[in-house]
C-alpha cells in the first residue's frame, strides 16, 4: 500500500510543471488544493484497505479455526469408521463360525433322525415279531 502511495506521489511530482528541482518550490493554490484532495484520497484508500485486510485476517483466522475443527472431525469420523470396520470383520467371523456349527448341528441332527428312523424300524419290527409269537402262542394255547 505505501508502494502505491509513493508512486502516486512521484506521479504527481513529475506532473506538476511548477515545481522544479530548485531549492525552492513553488505550488500554485490550485494545484495544493490538488495534492491534499489526492493525499485525503489517498488516505481514505488506504483506511479502507486496512479495514478490508483486517476483516480478511479475522475470517482468515474463523476458517482456520473452522478447517481445524473439521480436520478434528474428520479423524474421529475416521477412527470411528475404522472401529466400526474392525466390528464388522468381527461380526463376520462370527458369522462364519455359526453357521459351520449350524451347519454341523444340522447333520447331527439329520444323523440323530435317520438313526431314529432306523431304531423305530427295529422296534416296529421286534413289536410285530413279538405279535406274531404271541399270537402264534395263543392259537397254539386255544387249540390246546
Amino acid at each position: 500500500m505505501r508502494k502505491n502511495v509513493c508512486i502516486l506521489l512521484l506521479c504527481l511530482f513529475f506532473c506538476c510543471p511548477q515545481v522544479s528541482l530548485a531549492s525552492t518550490y513553488t505550488i500554485t493554490e490550485e494545484e495544493l488544493t490538488r495534492l491534499e484532495e489526492n493525499i485525503s484520497e489517498l488516505q481514505r484508500i488506504n483506511n479502507g484497505l486496512q479495514k478490508e485486510s483486517s476483516l480478511q485476517k479475522k475470517r482468515m483466522l474463523e476458517l482456520e479455526t473452522q478447517l481445524t475443527e473439521a480436520q478434528t472431525e474428520l479423524q474421529k469420523a475416521r477412527e470411528l469408521s475404522n472401529q466400526q470396520g474392525s466390528q464388522l470383520n468381527e461380526l463376520k467371523t462370527t458369522s462364519i463360525r455359526q453357521e459351520e456349527s449350524l451347519r454341523i448341528a444340522n447333520e447331527s441332527l439329520a444323523a440323530y433322525e435317520k438313526e431314529n428312523n432306523r431304531t423305530q424300524k427295529r422296534l416296529k419290527a421286534q413289536r410285530n415279531l413279538a405279535y406274531g409269537i404271541g399270537t402264534v402262542l395263543l392259537v397254539a394255547l386255544v387249540r390246546q
